[in-house]
Order: C-alpha cells, then sequence, then structure tokens
C-alpha cells in the first residue's frame, strides 16, 4: 500500500525548526505505537541531509516503529538494528539472523541506501564495525569469473562459514570437487558448478532435499556472517592481545574454540569502537528517561552476568573494555535533534509541540464489538487501517466487514474509508486528526505466522549418519556392529566395504553397494542394548520366525477389525458447501501439502457411508488443529454436532481458544465441559447438548459419562487418545461403529509403518516441521541458585516468560515459595494436576495473559500449550524424564522469533543412571533440526508406533530393530490377504564392472554409503532416474562408475521381475540362476530362443553367451524385461 494521501499531522513549523538546527525540540502526547507519525509528518528536506538515527527504548518497538513508517510513508528507506549484539555473557553466540541483519545493514549504509536507522537502547552498547569493512570481506560472484576453489573456501571461512557434508543451513557451506555449495540465509541456497578456474553456473538449490531450483543467478553476493570476521591473522593477534590477562581465553581464541564466549571481544582489535550513534547526522530519541534507564539496566545486567561468568571460573574482559561506555553514549542522547515523549513535561528550555495520540482498544475475544467501533469513526470522517498478516487474515476480516455493511476499499482510504492492509503493524493507534490503525494484535491473538520450512527427510531410513560403534541389522545375519568403511582386494579391483562385528569378534564385510542389505538398528528406547548376534548361527532366523508368528496374529486382528468397520453404515456427509469454502478461506496460512492431503483424506473419509476412524498425526505446531476445524464445520454444517476429547483440562481450555477464535463469524456454539466450568454451568451445558443448541463441545473424559447426551452426535476428534484410561477406550471402541472418528496424535508415526498398515488403519501423517521452529540452546547443568536466578532473569529482562518444571506434587508448594525468595523480581504461578478447579484456570489464565513471569508446573505442561512469550524453560530433575518427555516438555519453548533456551537441571555432585545420561545427550544432540534431529526424531518415532501397537508388539521392534519389524508386518498382511508378498526378491550380481564411485566424486564416506542404499532400493526405472539426475545435480558430471551402477541397478529391477536371484558374467558368458521356489516365467522359452547358443538346466541354471560382447548388460536387461512382457 503506498501512502502519499494519508492524513498526516501538519509539522511544518517543526520542520523548519530542525532544518535550521534549533536546540531542545520535542513533541509530546506521542503513544509508543504512534511515534513513527512524527517523522511521517516531517518535511523530506530533513532527511536529505544524512541518516537519522531514532532511538527506541526496545526491540519490539523498534520493530513496531519500521512497520508503521512503512506503511505512512513506504518512501523513507528504513532499516532496524537486532538488540541481541549486546548480549555478550550468555555463553552463546547471537543467532544468526541477527548478525546477518545488522551486517546487511551496515552493507546499506555503506551504500548510501538507508534513510533512517532504528535502533532500540539496548543495541547502542555493542560495537560495531566500520561500514566500509562489509566490503572487504564480502564476495561477489558471477558466472565466468575466474576464483581459485582454494582462494574461495578461504573467502567463505573468512567470511564466517561453517565447512560442513551437506548444507542444510544458513552459514553452511560444502565443497565438493567441482561443485560448491552456499547457505548465505532464506528459503534457498546457492550451487556453484566450477569448469576448472572459472565459475561455469550459479543456480539456487533447496536445502530440504537438495535439488536445483529452475532459473540461473546472474551474480551472486555472499556477505560476511559476523561485524568482525575473523581470519587466523586476525585470530592469532587477538590472542595475543589478551594472553597476559586470560591465558585460558586466549588459548581458546587461538584453537578457535569455545567462540560462544569470546566473539563479543572480537572489535578490540580495531583502533577504535564504533557505535550506531557514530553512524548518522541526526538523532531523535523516543521517551528518552526510559531509554537511558533501559541502556543502564542493562550494561548493570551485563556486569552481573559477567561476574557469575567468572564465579564459574571462565575470566573474561568485564564490560567496561568490551561495551561501549555509557556515558558517551548519555551525553549524545540527552541533546537529540528531536524528541519524541509520551508525557510533557516543562522545564522552561525545551519547545514543546503536541499531537493527541492513543493506544488503540483490544478486540481480542471481542471481535463483534469491532464493527460498531469501525462504523462510529467513519460517522467521525476518520481514515480506518486494520492490520493483517496474511492473505487468510485479510479474506476473513473482509467477510466480517462486510457481514456488518462496512465495505473495505481497496489501495489507500479517505475519510469515511475503511481498507485493510497486510503489513507488520502489530499495536495501532488513534490520532485524533483522524487516523486509526488497529494493530494486529488489538484484532486476533493468534500468534503471527512465519514462514514454514519444507519437510526435511527427518522420517525415512538413511545411513547417512552412521557412524563408527552404531547398532546395525542385516536383513541375513542379524544385529551387528558397524566398525568403519574398509578398502579390500577383490578379483584384483580395490573394492570399498563396510566392516560389521558380529559376536565372538567375527566380522563380515560387506560391499558399499549392497547397503540394501543394511538397517540402522532402532529400537525408541535410547539406552537399549541389544546382543549381538553370532555369525552363521541360527538365533537370527529363530528369532524372526517367533516375531513373524506374532505379527501375524495382530495383523489378522486388525484385518477382522477392518472388516467389521467397512460394513458397518453411518452418515454420509454433504459435499462441501458455498460456507465451507468461505470458512476455509477464511484461515490466516496457506495449508502445507501435508495438511491439504490430510483435509481431502479426511472429507472422503465424511462424505462416504462408511464410518470414519482416521489417526492424524504430526508434531505440536505442524497444524492438526486446523484439520480438524475443518471436519468439525463440516459436520455442523450438515446439522450433527461435534465432540472434541482432550486428556487434560489445560488442553481443553487451548483447544476452547483456538475453536472460539476460528468461528467467530460463524453460527457456531462452541462450549467447554471441563473441572474448570463451574456445576452449575456444567448441568446446563448437558442440558444444550441433549436439546441440540450445543454444535461444538470441547472437553475431558467426561463427555464420555453416562449422563451426557447428544441430540444428533455426528463426529468424535479425540486428541492424544492414548493417554485415556482403558475404561474410556472402550467407550470409544464402541463409538467408532456408531459415529465418525477422527483421533490426533502428536507423537509421529513412521511412514513405513504407515505403508504397512495400508488398508487396516487410516492413517494422515503432517510431516511439514512447525512454522520456521527456532533452535532451542539445549544445556544440561548441575541444579544451583545462581543457574536459576540467571536464567529467569535474563527472561525478564527480554519481557519474555519462563516454564519451570518440578514434577513432584508433594514439594512444588516449596520450590515456589524458594523460587519466590531466589528471584523476587518474578510473578509466580502454580500449575498442577491436583488443584481445585477454580485455582488451576486463574493460574493459567494468568500466565496466558502475562500477569504472571514464571509458571511452575509438573509435566501437565508437556502436551498442547503454545504460549509464543514463553521462551526459557528450566526443568528440574531431568535425569527422572523420558527422552519423548525431555523433547514434548522442550517443543513449549522456542516457538517466536525470539532465541530459545531449555536448560534441563540435574542433582550437583551426583553420578546419573547410564540411561539418564544417554536420554539427556540425545535431547541435547537434536537441538538444531540437523543429523542429530534425524536420529531423534527416528527414536520417536518408533515410540509412537509402540504407542499405537501395544507394548508386547514393542518389545518385538526390540527383538529385531525397527525396519525388519516393519518389513514382517507388510508381509503377514500380504499373506493374509493373499497378495503376493511385497518383500522384494534379492538378485546377487556379479558383472566384472567398476561400480565404486570415486572419492573425489562424492567424497564423504557416509554420504557414498546413503547414495549405494537409496540406488539399491530404487523399485523402478522412473525412481532411478530420479535419483541419478539428483546425483548430477548435486555432485556434477557422472564418472563411467555411476553409469556401470545404474545399469546393474536396472538389470536387478528387470531380474526381480523375471524371478532371477543371480546374474554372473565370466569368461564371455552370463549365467543366470531362476528362483527355485517360484514359478519360471511362461515365455522363458520362446526368449531364450531367440538367443543363439542359450541352455538352461533342470536345477534352473541358464547360460548365455555375450556374443563378443554383443549382448551387454543392457542388452540383458532388455532381454529380462521381454520375459515378464
Amino acid at each position: 500500500m503506498s501512502s502519499p494521501h494519508l492524513p498526516l499531522p501538519d509539522l511544518q513549523d517543526l520542520s523548519e525548526a530542525m532544518c535550521r538546527g534549533l536546540p531542545d525540540l520535542a513533541i509530546g502526547g506521542i503513544v509508543p505505537g504512534a511515534r513513527a507519525l512524527v517523522p511521517a509528518a516531517i518535511d523530506r528536506a530533513f532527511f536529505a541531509g544524512g541518516r537519522t538515527l531514532i532511538i527506541v527504548p526496545h526491540a519490539a518497538e523498534a520493530e513496531e516503529f519500521a512497520a508503521v513508517l512503512a506503511l505512512l510513508r513506504p518512501d523513507l528507506r528504513t532499516g532496524v538494528v537486532p538488540e541481541d549484539l549486546a548480549s555478550i555473557y550468555q555463553g552463546v553466540e547471537p543467532p544468526l539472523a541477527s548478525r546477518l541483519e545488522a551486517v546487511r545493514l551496515l552493507d546499506l549504509i555503506a551504500r548510501d541506501e538507508i534513510d533512517l536507522i532504528v535502533v532500540p537502547a539496548r543495541a547502542l552498547l555493542a560495537p560495531i564495525a566500520r561500514p566500509s569493512s562489509v566490503e572487504v570481506t564480502t564476495l561477489r560472484l558471477s558466472p565466468g569469473q575466474e576464483i581459485d576453489t582454494v582462494d574461495l573456501a578461504h573467502g567463505l571461512a573468512v567470511a564466517g562459514y561453517r565447512r560442513v557434508d551437506l548444507v542444510e543451513e544458513a552459514g553452511d557451506c560444502a565443497i565438493r570437487g567441482s561443485v560448491i555449495d552456499v547457505h548465505t540465509g532464506g528459503e534457498t541456497a546457492f550451487r556453484l558448478e566450477m569448469d576448472d578456474l572459472r565459475i561455469d553456473r550459479i543456480r539456487r538449490f533447496d536445502p530440504t532435499d537438495q535439488r536445483g531450483v529452475e532459473g540461473d543467478v546472474e551474480a551472486l553476493e555472499i556477505l560476511p556472517l559476523d561485524l568482525f570476521p575473523f581470519s587466523d591473522d586476525r585470530t592469532d593477534r587477538l590472542a595475543a592481545l589478551l594472553e597476559s590477562e586470560f591465558p585460558a581465553l586466549a588459548s581458546q581464541i587461538r584453537s578457535g574454540v569455545e567462540r560462544r564466549l569470546w566473539w563479543g571481544a572480537c572489535h578490540l582489535l580495531e583502533s577504535e569502537a564504533l557505535s550506531w550513534l557514530d553512524l548518522g547526522s541526526s538523532l531523535i530519541v523516543c521517551d528518552r528517561d526510559e531509554v537511558l534507564g533501559e541502556m543502564e539496566r542493562w550494561f548493570k545486567v551485563q556486569g552481573r552476568e559477567w561476574r557469575t561468568q567468572d564465579e564459574r571460573g571462565v575470566h573474561l574482559p568485564d564490560p567496561s573494555r568490551l561495551l561501549i561506555d555509557t556515558e558517551g553514549l548519555r551525553v549524545q542522547i540527552e541533546k537529540p535533534d528531536l524528541r519524541i515523549e509520551r508525557l510533557e513535561v516543562g522545564d522552561g528550555t525545551t519547545r514543546w509541540w503536541r499531537l493527541q495520540t492513543h493506544p488503540i482498544e483490544s478486540f481480542v475475544r471481542r471481535i463483534p464489538d469491532l464493527v460498531p467501533n469501525i462504523r462510529r469513526r467513519r460517522a467521525e470522517d476518520f481514515v480506518q487501517i486494520l492490520a493483517v498478516a496474511t492473505e487468510g487474515e485479510e479474506r476473513r476480516f473482509t467477510q466480517l466487514l462486510e457481514g456488518g455493511e462496512v465495505v473495505p476499499v481497496d489501495g489507500i482510504p479517505g475519510p469515511n474509508e475503511v481498507s485493510i492492509c497486510r503489513c507488520g503493524v502489530r499495536e495501532g493507534f488513534i490520532w485524533d486528526g483522524g487516523l486509526a490503525v488497529y494493530g494486529r494484535r488489538s484484532l486476533t491473538a493468534v500468534p503471527r505466522p512465519r514462514p514454514r520450512r519444507k519437510g526435511i527427510a527427518a522420517f525415512t531410513s538413511d545411513l547417512r549418519d552412521l557412524k563408527p560403534g552404531d547398532l546395525v541389522v542385516h536383513m541375513d545375519h542379524g544385529i551387528g556392529r558397524f566398525t568403519g568403511f574398509r578398502r579390500v582386494a577383490v578379483e584384483g579391483r580395490h573394492t570399498e566395504m563396510l566392516s560389521l562385528e558380529y559376536q565372538a569378534g567375527d566380522s563380515l564385510m560387506v560391499p558399499v553397494e549392497r547397503a540394501d542389505l543394511i538397517q540402522k538398528y532402532a529400537s525408541g528406547e535410547v539406552e537399549s542394548h541389544p546382543k549381538l548376534d553370532r555369525l552363521g548361527g541360527a538365533t537370527w532366523a529363530r528369532r524372526k520366525a517367533r516375531v513373524k508368528k506374532a505379527v501375524r496374529e495382530m495383523a489378522a486382528e486388525l484385518l477382522r477389525l477392518a472388516a467389521v468397520r467397512r460394513a458397518a453404515t453411518g452418515f454420509a456427509f454433504s459435499p462441501d458447501s458455498p460456507w465451507q469454502k468461505e470458512f476455509e478461506q477464511a484461515f490466516a496460512w496457506e495449508l502445507t501439502t501435508d495438511q491439504a492431503q490430510a483435509v481431502v483424506d479426511i472429507k472422503g473419509d465424511l462424505e462416504s457411508s462408511r464410518p470414519m476412524d482416521r489417526l492424524l498425526c504430526g508434531d505440536v505446531g505442524f497444524g492438526k488443529t486446523e484439520v480438524a476445524i475443518r471436519a468439525a464445520f463440516k459436520a455442523v454444517l450438515d446439522g450433527k454436532q461435534v465432540a472434541v476429547l482432550a486428556p487434560t483440562t489445560i488442553l481443553v481450555e487451548q483447544h476452547m481458544e483456538t475453536f472460539r477464535e476460528r468461528m467467530t463469524g460463524f453460527p457456531v456454539e462452541v462450549e467447554m465441559l471441563s473441572r474448570f466450568v463451574s456445576p452449575a454451568r456444567s448441568k446446563e451445558i448437558v442440558q444444550e447438548l441433549k436439546d441440540g443448541r450445543i454444535d461444538i463441545v470441547i472437553g475431558t473424559h467426561r463427555l464420555l459419562a453416562g449422563g451426557v447426551q447428544f441430540r444428533d452426535l455426528g463426529l468424535v476428534i479425540l486428541d492424544e487418545e492414548q493417554r485415556f484410561g482403558v475404561a474410556q477406550k472402550e467407550r470409544l471402541k464402541k463409538m467408532r461403529t456408531e459415529v465418525d472418528v477422527l483421533a490426533m496424535s502428536a507423537t509421529p508415526i513412521p511412514r513405513t509403518l504407515n505403508m504397512a498398515f495400508s488398508g487396516l488403519r487410516d492413517i494422515s501423517l503432517i510431516e511439514t516441521p512447525p512454522r520456521d521452529r527456532q533452535a532451542v540452546e539445549t544445556t544440561v547443568l548441575e541444579f544451583s541458585e545462581d543457574i536459576v536466578r540467571e536464567a529467569i532473569l535474563h527472561e525478564l529482562e527480554r519481557a519474555g516468560q519462563v516454564f519451570f518444571v518440578h514434577n513432584r506434587v508433594r514439594s512444588i508448594g516449596a520450590i515456589a515459595q524458594w523460587l519466590r525468595t531466589v528471584v523476587p523480581e518474578a510473578r509466580v504461578v502454580v500449575a498442577h494436576g491436583q488443584m481445585g478447579e477454580r485455582e488451576l484456570e486463574k493460574a493459567m489464565h494468568a500466565f496466558y495473559e502475562h500477569e504472571a513471569d514464571v509458571l511452575l508446573a509438573t509435566a501437565i505442561i508437556e502436551n498442547g500449550l503454545d504460549i509464543p512469550n514463553a521462551n526459557t524453560l528450566l526443568v528440574n530433575r531431568a535425569d527422572r524424564f523420558g527422552l519423548a518427555q525431555l523433547y514434548q516438555l522442550r517443543g513449549r519453548v522456542g516457538r517466536s522469533d525470539r532465541m530459545a533456551h531449555s536448560l534441563f537441571l540435574v542433582p550437583p555432585g551426583q553420578t546419573l543412571s547410564d540411561s539418564a545420561r544417554a536420554r539427556l545427550a540425545a535431547v541435547q544432540e537434536f537441538c538444531e533440526l540437523g543429523a542429530g534431529f534425524r536420529i531423534a526424531a527416528r527414536d520417536l518415532e518408533i515410540r509412537g508406533a509402540g504407542n499405537m501397537l501395544g507394548a508386547e508388539q514393542h518389545g518385538f521392534m526390540e527383538a529385531v530393530g525397527f525396519e525388519t519389524y516393519c518389513r514382517l508386518l507388510e508381509e503377514s498382511i500380504a499373506e493374509l490377504e493373499g497378495r503376493e508378498s511385497p518383500v522384494r526378491r534379492e538378485v546377487e550380481l556379479k558383472l566384472g564392472l567398476d561400480v565404486q564411485l570415486p572419492g573425489d566424486f562424492i567424497p564423504e564416506p557416509a554420504l557414498r554409503l546413503s547414495f549405494y542404499k537409496r540406488l539399491a532400493a530404487c523399485d523402478d526405472d522412473e525412481a532411478l532416474v530420479d535419483l541419478l539426475h539428483e546425483i548430477v545435480d548435486r555432485y556434477g558430471a557422472a564418472p563411467p562408475q555411476l553409469d556401470n551402477l545404474a545399469a546393474g541397478q536396472q538389470l536387478r529391477i528387470a531380474a526381480r521381475a523375471a524371478r532371477i536371484i543371480s546374474i554372473m558374467r565370466r569368461s564371455g558368458v552370463w549365467r543366470l540362476r531362476l528362483d527355485g521356489e517360484a514359478a519360471p516365467p511362461a515365455a522363458l522359452a520362446q526368449v531364450l530362443g531367440t538367443v543363439p547358443g542359450a541352455r538352461i538346466t533342470p536345477t534352473g541354471e541358464i547360460t548365455l553367451p555375450d556374443d563378443g560382447g554383443q549382448l551387454g548388460a543392457r542388452e540383458l536387461r532388455d532381454l529380462l524385461v521381454a520375459l515378464v512382457a
């Protein structure tokens, strides 16, 4: 939206005074949300003289200032300084996004492409580099440019990029021969294809699947990731500078380790420390006293954190050396070109101007009052703007206004007009001169959506993370231990092998191209330690047979239940109506592919006459609730009632808020039945349900009680069904034959198990990760008063909230009293399952509304809570929690754009058990969406499978490993249904071809192994061609060995279909062996008759002369294809 015609105050006199440089100018009556109204109204001539710095007290206000200014004066080029560059003693580096934001801002300043810089007070303390220094370490690349790969690698290292095997996150780079990948931030990364010393091509690629994106890049600019990039020379100089005072720190700097401790000292090599105030020619300060107070307070906070580090034995330079001097800053801030103040205080020297502004009213939870307010202001000739975040929110508020006979205009509104604008304004304001801006927070409590990541391949079996010591399962020999890669001479050719250790020290060598025979052992238990099998022994075969028998019995029962369900007749819902489409269009975000497919699946179930029994799986934040809400709305439109069951009262209340928020503007009655509802109101709700006056009821297992009756129940939605008791599950089992049931689970279910269950249980998987979930800084620490106090104060200092988990009701009161003593600055509330309903509701409401800073709770909070402002979690006695619990608890934080902290506290001086140590190590390992996340996600998936199948089946999973279990289940179901087994026949190939990929083509052994496994798993030519394209896309021109591998796999695919189990080529003759347990192909005799010299023995051995090389691998494949044509 462009806004040259929006009403702005007449500040011509003030503009002239500022242009003349008059002192002591101020404007009063400005609420924080309206501050940008002032520079928007100041004459452009003032800004033409150079850059203007705007100082505000807090970071959120800086973002709001920039968003409002972009709305009112989009012609002013504005940047915002991140505040977390001044937090130097926390033991963590600032988030990469903040560092990149600061570097980009300096780059724009160096190029004179910025007019205003908005700086939160705290950020003034952070030393910054000269803008011109960014150019020195910026890499500018384009196709045709000549550059040595070694020089490029050095340049990336100096710019702060970390060298990895696989580029997945911002700040990663990988160099693989002639292909160089680099991730500079954003949705896509960049791939450079080299031709010797010349850049041949630059393309984007998607880090989630490593595939190239269409379209070449003409020029690539790679900015440094840090304000003070470090070369080896600078590192040595910094270490030498600090060595006499801080020898341990100097040693760490020289070694390049523990950078998280010393990054704040990197500017000491500069001749003088610059501050952001040095980069502006004019200065505007908002609420000056508050800015000065926040600056002084933060300097004291840094002093306190420095002392805490010092007491822990981590010795660092003090804040007076690492931060900008506050006295110098104070002198400049006290005499700005203009002060923007909320309160006008006469002092005899300040020349004041005044505007009448007010905060906008909040319509959260009272949306029906919005339209009357807008109509009232419209009658007063106000220009009104509603700020929304997405197209879905824009549609929703458009429908709401039009329903109240207020038609929003497109573009710039005039007097008496309203428009809806997608922008970043959160708070909003009213200016009495005729402008009302409704910030997003005044309209909805739903957190602002952020871009979704595409789903990473976290839930696939991959040997990419295989490392020596890992347990593996060989299809024929059972459980062994991977000891490493070996190169072994076989028939005169060096072959790369996986070395596996078995019982009694026996070893097995497996060629890497047969990686399809190997799976990583996984059981869902971090501390699981199965025995190794004996090579050549019968234990593995017996164990597989025992598991197969048990799996077959379970499969038979599942088939019986599925048949009963298919025979039942239920209500067939109508196809989507216009109202359904209108309701869905009002959703704030775009559905992910997984969500959209789940919606299609569920609607198909609802519109069929068979009762639905579907399981919807996906982690918290993956969007299951929106899918369920659409199903509920569809049921209500057909006159049916909906019951939503959740295991805890807290989760019930959260669902209540979400359903009511989504149903606003539609005639749907939503009520709640739980301990939070008074007995009198509960009685009324039960009667209204019976009368049909309530459409959707949300409650705990109380909804299953005999006294609750529905007029016409059509859909039951279950959240975390596995947490209900035996009696409730029996009642639900009966329900499943009467009404449609949608069960939701936050514990992921593996896709392999879903495929095995195909046709038995309807499952929809949502695998797209949460909305750009932030990495959670995860630390395991010994419990101490200092650590608890520092963690809570740090969160309070950024206006955030804290979860403190203490899972013992008996002592939680004493812990609450202790917390209030240790951190008297914090408002603490307590929540646990044994509290009275009124008390629990009051505590939760206080935390939701930020009337409390710390929620001290039992593990009652592990499911469902979504409070984006809470970004620090402390878990007392973390050694007593299971992996899945720790993972779920940590999921409570990291739901906003702030860095989140998770502290798992263990008893001081106490030796942890091996299993507790393993669980805590695992939860620390997967704090990022990287390799560790894949491993942990795998364990959690298998736990989800155990929940679904029961404890006995989980035991069988442990016996043979998860992959083998799934294969046995799939086999059993196929046999019981009379289908051919889906398990592939293994085909042994000895072709005399070189199939070892060169080390310089894919340098990392684990990645080579992953490709071998994926290649061997290709079941058809289409999948094979797709994988080959991916390999060439990622690694460059294919070597001959890749062609040989492809030819071999094509031959293996054809041989499986032709029931051939081995193919060997030796001395000019092909030798093929038929599967003795399967009938030979019908066309066998006819096809062999076309090959001169072909013979077949009674034992099923076929010999074919290769006719001097005329019958090669590809020609043989064509013959095998003809056998089954």
